[in-house]
């Protein structure tokens, strides 16, 4: 409202200038000028504007010969078109209002009360607003607002049969997109991959004459989206402008906005279903996209990989996505304070929340949450037997790979061998030795180019190998050394959030598959182990029990005593 409010100022500013520099004598009693100037006011709903053909040019014309009528100057038609007389955030009308306010003019006039507001609130307060400030309410199809008893009793009459018309409108409208989604159609325009079009089914019922068609240029496109992104190499910052180079762009032909991009991999239409409003279909009758399989893949790793982080920023700071307030259920931001030479996580509610949290005391507090970490032996050495098994066979592939490029490079260097000789033999001449070399030359250099490429990804091969170790025998260690990248990627396999007040982390929420593997033992915390066989050694199966027990159980995962 404080918005609408400094519309009004300011279209009052305007026009109290506009008004005073026509004028030749400042001193000029307004009174003594006699002005009868006025506006004419239209507005009309996209649905109105079909049904009863109620144009704006129409509704101009009439009021204007009103006013005329009535011996007024019509200074500006205002016009609010395609907006809802349900509510007071409108253009037209408050820039109408502004005008009263300003003095800038006498009366106003529209069709009809229905069409300054269909609110039986918003209807009183325009009235006797406008009355207040001495500007007549003409209408061309009503009795003037005079404020009168008659008119009194009139238009609050009208003002309810008006309301009473928006509800009942509003509640046919919302029957017929309730049937429409039982039915399995979507009761708007669909996402980016689809396209309504015409029921060729002459016969079909009302509800499905429109139906929805996949596109032709973006459906396989928005199928590919689903599969890079379920392969976990992308994020969708890099994702989405690889789409738009490949051709997947929004309705208006510009690339979408990340956040955008962001909601369209969780957007369950492209699984067959239908979710609007509060209506449900799982079963629609439009072409699915993308199966479920790689959509919950694409979920799973939107919730434990990707964190939210959808946007470019100026500053990255580690735990952006990850940290929460508990009080206002918010996620923290984060920034730079004192000349860039610290940064705070903060909660970002307007009227405060406790004190800051320091960038590095925060991170460092969140760090120490590793060094309680432990996987278990019998884990760590099936992961080893893993890593171990796929290296090996990787290698082999390696070495058949790199062996067959060197036998090609091999008999290209013989070509090259035997033009040279007939060059000497007089057998070529040097235009066509020339040729032969410069071909040779090249499949060489491209030769050379792919076994450079295959032996730097047999040494990204055993450099992952060794990470995956390292990172299973020492968590802490692993997540201590690594980049900004890989720390988010270790945060996000283990938690889903934490939640922080006054820089004290008082919870902390497992992923899936930290709960999972805490459930079969794959994982402990140190502290905890130690706790539970000085208890009892043989009720350890107890400490895998359901998740939800185990997890409240667990120093490092709730409770801001722990050291975690």
């Amino acid at each position: 409202m404080l918005a609408w409010k400094s519309c009004q100022n300011d279209f009052a500013h305007d026009i109290v200038r506009f008004r005073s520099s026509g004028s030749c004598d400042n001193n000029i009693n307004m009174e003594q000028q006699e002005n009868k100037d006025a506006v004419v006011y239209c507005r009309v709903s996209t649905d109105e504007q079909a049904e009863r053909g109620l144009s704006m040019d129409v509704q101009a014309k009439d009021c204007r010969a009103k006013l005329e009528a009535e011996g007024y100057t019509v200074l500006e038609v205002l016009r609010d078109d395609g907006k809802t007389g349900s509510n007071m955030r409108r253009d037209g009308l408050q820039k109408l209002l502004a005008l009263a306010e300003a003095g800038a003019i006498q009366a106003v006039c529209s069709v009809h009360s229905d069409r300054i507001s269909r609110s039986m609130v918003d209807s009183a307060y325009i009235r006797e607003k406008l009355q207040k400030l001495s500007v007549r309410i003409l209408y061309v199809n009503q009795q003037e607002s005079d404020g009168s008893s008659a008119s009194f009793v009139t238009d609050n009459v009208l003002a309810v049969m008006s309301q009473y018309h928006l509800v009942v409108t509003s509640e046919k409208v919302k029957a017929t997109q309730r049937a429409k989604v039982e039915a399995g159609y979507l009761p708007s325009v669909p996402p980016v991959g689809y396209l309504n079009a015409d029921n060729p089914d002459k016969n079909a019922d009302r509800l499905s004459r429109k139906i929805i068609i996949t596109d032709p240029e973006r459906a396989p496109l928005i199928s590919e989206t689903f599969r890079l992104y379920a392969t976990g190499n992308y994020n969708v910052v890099d994702l989405c402008d690889l789409m738009y180079k490949k051709g997947l762009m929004n309705r208006n032909g510009k690339q979408m906005s990340y956040s955008r991009f962001y909601d369209l991999l969780k957007n369950r239409f492209y699984l067959g279903e239908i979710h609007y409003a509060n209506y449900v279909n799982k079963n629609a009758k439009h072409e699915p996209l993308v199966d479920e399989a790689v959509f919950n893949h694409v979920q799973t790793i939107l919730q434990t990989k990707n964190n939210h982080a959808c946007r470019k920023r100026k500053h990255q700071f580690l735990l952006r996505g990850f940290v929460y307030c508990p009080i206002h259920r918010k996620r923290y931001t984060a920034e730079w304070h004192l000349g860039k030479t610290k940064a705070y996580y903060h909660c970002p509610n307007r009227s405060g929340c406790g004190k800051y949290s320091e960038m590095t005391a925060l991170e460092g507090a969140i760090a120490d949450k590793f060094k309680d970490l432990q996987f278990s032996d019998e884990f760590i050495q099936a992961v080893i037997k893993k890593v171990s098994s796929e290296f090996y066979e990787q290698r082999r592939i390696y070495n058949g790979r790199k062996q067959s490029l060197i036998n090609k490079r091999t008999a290209f260097e013989k070509q090259l061998a035997i033009a040279e000789d007939k060059l000497l033999n007089n057998v070529l001449d040097d235009a066509a030795f020339k040729g032969i070399r410069a071909r040779v030359r090249e499949n060489i250099e491209n030769i050379n180019q792919q076994i450079h490429d295959l032996e730097n990804t047999h040494d990204l091969n055993i450099d992952v190998a060794s990470e995956v170790m390292a990172f299973t025998q020492d968590i802490y260690k692993t997540y201590d050394e690594a980049d900004p990248e890989l720390k988010r990627h270790l945060l996000g396999f283990f938690w889903e959030r934490f939640e922080v007040h006054e820089g004290v982390i008082i919870n902390s929420t497992p992923t899936l598959i930290f709960q999972e593997l805490l459930k079969l033992e794959r994982i402990y915390t140190k502290n905890a182990r130690k706790n539970q066989n000085a208890k009892n050694r043989s009720k350890r199966s107890d400490f895998s029990a359901t998740s939800p027990e185990v997890i409240n159980k667990i120093p490092l995962l709730r409770g801001q005593d722990s050291n975690l």
